[in-house]
């Protein structure tokens, strides 16, 4: 899903100098990925803390899709208590200037943070929300760290969260302030603290933006829903800033628009001396799958790709099991079919028996499936060799910045990356798969399935953000690819 708001920020961003975040335990793959995009991009300088001895193997895979990562700066920490010292230690000698939220728990991240890095301003927590429903940049505050704000707290929140809007570009922000009716009724608190909130602002207590409440969320975000309320305000159906009542009812608020509504969220924490970047945990692993919505996702895939090509690539949710590609690939090529399996770990090995068409492995997971270091080309090959001669019909090994090899049943071809500046590789595998079952769909030669899988994957690479590449691009980029047969 394309999130045109963030992609904006992240265009503006590129013209900025990098910042240097120390990364607080590191030591999970999507913390580090989401590092490692942000260099390459030239976002920021990552300072690596945690465990080396589960940093490094992560490192070591994720530098064939993300170069960056090969230059990562680690700083060993034995404990996650540790990891939230040393990061606050590297903020106060100078040697970073911002703290990410990485493998930890909230408040342990925090303790050292409160206790070294206070400023006169209250700290606060903010989701900057990007929904393809809502034609604005929306920010939720506080979900994160002030559990239930009294009326001089909220004034705290509103404040911090009216200035980050500013900074974002919002000249004037329009402040919702949220409770369950839109009329001030003695029995719910949180209208009354939202009535004199308006009214601070009316008297120049909360500056810089116009306030209104109480508010329900409807009434806030939909100027239909308001007009059918009779509520006349320059806040209601247009809101940049969501106050809610508490932390409960924010983190729930939240969480249903990331995983009911689609929405992509970025948190930040103000009102320290440095930025803290605080990320949602466990938002990688997806919804738990039912044994009949599996069912029922499994039949509507066979349809689409009987008689044609069937990809299955990336991790699987809770409630599925590691042998699901490999009964999907049985099912896509007794159907007539080709089945491409793009994923790594069990979900590849017990798909590799059932002799797909076409497995896409980085040098990282191919050396895990061989269960040796492969350090050299000519050992990548052989390994992508033996492979494709038990069954499967081709083996595609992405190299990274070095290019990718295709090993298949007339022989091997080397291609050499092009020399593009990399924004983000967000994405870039799935279009190097796409590239190559293009090709093959028009029955191409191996080889120039592998110069289009690679121009795809790069015309992605070049991009900022989720944003698509364009065809153009592609085809400025297949003119700088060299493919070569590798005699080996």
């Amino acid at each position: 899903m394309p999130y045109p708001h963030f992609d904006a920020l992240l265009a503006e961003a590129a013209k900025l100098p990098p910042v240097t975040v120390a990364v607080v335990d590191a030591t999970e793959e999507h913390v580090l990925r989401g590092a490692c995009d942000a260099q390459a991009q030239g976002f920021l300088e990552p300072i690596l803390i945690g465990d080396p001895t589960i940093l490094e193997p992560l490192l070591r895979r994720l530098e064939q899709d993300c170069p960056a990562a090969r230059n990562a700066q680690i700083v060993a920490a034995a404990s996650a208590e540790e990891a939230a010292e040393l990061g606050v230690e590297l903020v106060e000698k100078g040697r970073a200037q911002a703290l990410m939220k990485g493998h930890l728990h909230s408040d342990t991240f925090l303790h050292p943070i409160l206790a070294k890095l206070r400023t006169k301003q209250r700290l606060s927590h903010v989701f900057v929300t990007d929904i393809d429903t809502y034609p604005k940049l929306l920010l939720i505050s506080d979900a994160a760290i002030n559990i239930s704000p009294d009326l001089a707290t909220k004034a705290a929140i509103l404040q911090n969260a009216i200035q980050l809007a500013r900074i974002l570009g919002v000249d004037e922000p329009k402040a919702a302030i949220l409770s369950a009716v839109e009329v001030i009724n003695p029995a719910i608190p949180s209208t009354i603290d939202a009535a004199c909130l308006s009214k601070m602002a009316d008297r120049g207590q909360i500056e810089g933006a116009l306030v209104d409440g109480p508010l329900a969320f409807d009434n806030a975000i939909s100027k239909e829903a308001a007009k059918i309320k009779g509520i006349r305000s320059n806040v209601a159906g247009d809101a940049d800033i969501l106050l809610v009542p508490d932390l409960v009812s924010g983190n729930i608020l939240a969480k249903d628009l990331e995983y009911l509504a689609g929405a992509s969220l970025a948190g930040i924490v103000l009102g320290a001396q440095v930025p803290i970047i605080q990320q949602l945990e466990v938002t990688a692993t997806g919804p738990r799958v039912s044994a009949i919505a599996l069912q029922s996702i499994t039949a509507t895939f066979l349809d689409l790709c009987t008689g044609g090509y069937g990809v299955l690539t990336g991790s699987v949710p809770p409630g599925v099991d590691d042998d699901i590609y490999a009964a999907l690939t049985d099912k896509v090529q007794a159907s007539g079919g080709k089945a491409i399996v793009d994923a790594h770990g069990p979900l590849l090995q017990h798909a590799l028996p059932h002799r797909p068409f076409l497995i896409k492995p980085n040098q990282y997971e191919l050396a895990l499936l061989s269960g040796r270091e492969l350090s050299s080309l000519e050992a990548v090959a052989e390994e992508a060799r033996k492979i494709q001669q038990q069954g499967v019909t081709f083996v595609c090994v992405s190299l990274g910045a070095q290019g990718a090899l295709l090993v298949g049943p007339d022989g091997s071809h080397l291609a050499k990356a092009p020399l593009i500046t990399v924004r983000s590789t967000v994405g870039a595998g799935d279009s190097m798969v796409a590239g190559l079952v293009a090709a093959f769909a028009q029955h191409k030669h191996p080889a120039e399935a592998l110069r289009l899988g690679v121009a795809c994957g790069s015309a992605t690479a070049t991009q900022p953000g989720t944003a698509l590449f364009t065809r153009e691009k592609v085809i400025q980029l297949l003119q700088q690819i060299d493919v070569q047969p590798l005699d080996i």
